[in-house]
């Protein structure tokens, strides 16, 4: 929204607290130290295979991760119920396949759809988060398959060469959604120590 308040919060210095470690994952909290801003949020490490860094991500955070998925799966079907063509810009054929079909069977189509263009790891991650969670992974799969059927906009950043430390690209997706589902209860930001990277 190019109407939006400014940000004036400055940097803050305050010392991330430790709240768990596991193996390959340790969560921390990060604060601007003034409670009454609400402005802490997690900041999470992952090591490891991609399978192993989801595991860890899913017993750090088990809870968050549960009622997340739940709320948000809760929520698009609310959305689409009540079938708000232009407020989540879901495409007439997807709320055509959910009508018919039921939402399920749309994320699946969905994810069949695009499952090509996805990288392998994705999956494994998210099949250690499930492992780690106990969330269900179909569950999960399908609620990450939602982004991809709508006709939204995400913002993107991206740097290489000169700009990083081993020239390749880093690459940031936010998913700009509305604030009025989940999305804005779970401010994360993951940090992943990939074992070939430079750019640990």
């Amino acid at each position: 929204d190019p109407n939006a308040p400014e940000n004036l919060l400055s940097i803050s210095n305050v010392p991330l607290k430790t709240l768990k470690l596991v193996e390959n994952g340790l969560l921390t909290k990060a604060s601007t130290g003034d409670s009454a801003a609400h402005t802490e949020f997690y900041v999470t490490h992952l090591w490891g295979s991609p399978y192993e860094q989801g595991k860890a991500h899913g017993q750090l955070l088990s809870d968050e991760i549960r009622a997340f998925f739940q709320e948000t799966y809760k929520y698009l079907a609310d959305e689409l119920v009540g079938s708000l063509p232009g407020k989540l810009n879901i495409p007439e054929w997807f709320l055509d396949l959910a009508a018919e079909k039921g939402l399920d069977a749309a994320l699946d189509w969905t994810y069949e759809a695009t499952v090509d263009y996805v990288d392998p790891n994705f999956f494994e991650e998210l099949r250690g988060v499930s492992d780690g969670s106990g969330v269900d992974y179909d569950l999960m799969r399908r609620v990450h398959s939602l982004p991809e059927a709508t006709k939204g906009h995400c913002s993107m950043f991206g740097a290489s060469d000169g700009a990083t430390a081993s020239g390749s690209l880093l690459q940031l997706r936010a998913l700009d959604w509305d604030v009025d589902g989940p999305f804005r209860d779970n401010a994360n930001v993951i940090i992943y120590h990939n074992d070939e990277s430079e750019d640990d």
